[in-house]
């Protein structure tokens, strides 16, 4: 009998245990931003007044709101003020994934007292890091890789990927028709995906040939599959995300060895949706949906009772909700994944800039 009390209390103990945040890694996709593709006689052409591919007031407020999101998530965690030493960021060079940490930041961290250096302006200047393209492991050239080329051939290739081609043939020759530009599966079609999904986000109103010709989910889908066909393969998953994944990694072991960290608390990465897709499929737990505007990946580490470490994974895909946990199948499922564990299993799913620039022969 007593000894059914002490297994109870343990079991208890157990799953009452509380675990505490020691360190996290964010990587986010940049806000809504303007199409980087269109066609000569699209009527909404001159809505994007600031030419392709940037950032716009609504990807400006997404990335805002994210921001204020995360003042409260590490509240404790983080100070009320910002301090360098807590907080770093880095960015590729393009302007849409500078300004969306920049707004991050203006929602993190409004100056209070004595960081308020114009009275009535609600903003501090916060530092977010470029770093040079050949050194950066963010965003690397997967596209202009040998290797990535002549595995992927091989993916397009396959019977199932022909079959999707043929399947958005019709799609394809209709839209060509009303535009008068040719399309190709590989190239330009989830262009105008792209593009029509931008159109949409901003209430502009599409053409009637496309409403009434082109079913827009069905689009989306076909521009799904050939997105996430670009990392079908391991190989392909780790010369896309795996110096990123790597560097990730690193922090993760120096933080937990004791070693200098760019930061104490937290490391923001601010990318794209393929950054978010090559490096939940490194980590087996992508979900096959598109990633939003402004979604964000988390990777975090805690410590329980005993100082035991471990990764919990998060995904917030919602701008009005909390994170969905990742478990990672691997890891057994658990929402909590010993560090260590972790650690092994994603050990060969890492490689470095200078082993990248070998096989790919840049």
């Amino acid at each position: 009998m007593l000894l059914q009390i002490v297994v109870i209390y343990l079991i208890t103990a157990i799953s009452a245990e509380e675990y505490k945040l020691e360190f996290a890694q964010i990587i986010g996709r940049h806000g809504d931003r303007s199409p980087g593709f269109t066609y000569p006689n699209n009527p909404a052409n001159s809505y994007w007044k600031q030419g392709p591919l940037q950032l716009t007031q609504l990807g400006m407020k997404q990335h805002y709101e994210l921001g204020q999101y995360f003042k409260g998530r590490y509240q404790g965690f983080t100070s009320p003020h910002y301090f360098h030493q807590e907080i770093y960021i880095y960015s590729s060079n393009e302007d849409r994934l500078i300004e969306s940490a920049l707004s991050d930041m203006a929602g993190w961290f409004p100056p209070s007292d004595w960081q308020v250096f114009e009275k009535g302006l609600n903003w501090q200047p916060i530092p977010v890091h470029i770093t040079s393209i050949s050194q950066d492991s963010l965003q690397v050239d997967w596209r202009g890789c040998k290797e990535w080329m002549k595995i992927n051939q091989t993916v397009t290739s396959s019977p199932e990927y022909i079959a999707k081609i043929n399947e958005a043939r019709p799609m394809m020759a209709y839209i060509a028709n009303h535009t008068g530009v040719e399309v190709n599966f590989f190239t330009n079609f989830g262009g105008f995906a792209d593009l029509f999904l931008c159109e949409k986000c901003h209430n502009i109103t599409l053409p009637k040939w496309f409403t009434n010709g082109v079913n827009y989910d069905q689009l989306q889908e076909f521009s799904l599959y050939a997105q996430v066909n670009k990392f079908y393969t391991e190989e392909e998953q780790i010369i896309a995300g795996g110096p990123l994944f790597k560097m990730i990694r690193d922090n993760i072991v120096n933080k937990t060895k004791g070693y200098p960290t760019t930061a104490k608390n937290i490391i923001i990465y601010s990318g794209h949706d393929t950054t978010i897709i090559q490096l939940t499929k490194l980590m087996g737990v992508y979900n096959n949906i598109v990633v939003p505007y402004a979604a964000a990946l988390l990777i975090e580490v805690y410590s329980d009772a005993v100082n035991d470490l471990y990764i919990k994974l998060s995904y917030r895909n919602e701008s009005h909700s909390d994170p969905h946990v990742l478990q990672m199948p691997s890891c057994g499922f658990k929402e909590y994944c010993p560090i260590g564990s972790y650690l092994d299993l994603t050990k060969n799913k890492v490689i470095s800039l200078k082993e990248l620039n070998a096989i790919c022969e840049y």
